[in-house]
């Protein structure tokens, strides 16, 4: 499937999570609906991508740790939804990228241009105008 295509299908996925996730926790606890998302989530990746022959252990190791960044955040994320405009949450969230750039430089030493820092300052304006 094409990157782009894939991106945006993605991006419309997201779009409806935060959605029914705003709609859940106006009436019930964000922690009950984290539950049952995490419930439909792991149904997914059991049924659909349980690995035919078990990965080497490091990459076991990899996955596990990338799984638990990832619960913590979501529920740190499920905590401000449930409580903030959801447009609040959703676009302090998609900051991430610019944490990524910023780790991938201290912890893998990767070169990022100019072009890359100048798109960090125009998105930490974005996000400064979006919750002003």
């Amino acid at each position: 499937m094409n990157w782009i295509i894939a991106s945006g299908l993605s991006a419309l996925a997201y779009a409806f999570w935060a959605l029914f996730w705003r709609i859940g926790t106006s009436t019930y606890s964000w922690r009950d609906v984290l539950f049952f998302a995490a419930v439909g989530e792991m149904s997914i990746v059991l049924m659909v991508f349980w690995p035919a022959k078990m990965p080497p252990l490091p990459a076991i190791g990899w996955g596990l740790a990338a799984g638990v960044c990832a619960m913590v955040g979501y529920s740190f994320f499920a905590m401000a939804l449930g409580s903030a405009r959801s447009s609040l949450p959703v676009v302090v969230m998609s900051m991430y990228p610019i944490l990524v750039l910023v780790l991938s430089r201290v912890f893998l030493h990767e070169a990022i241009s100019w072009e890359k820092w100048l798109g960090v300052g125009l998105a930490m304006m974005a996000l400064y105008l979006v919750v002003k």
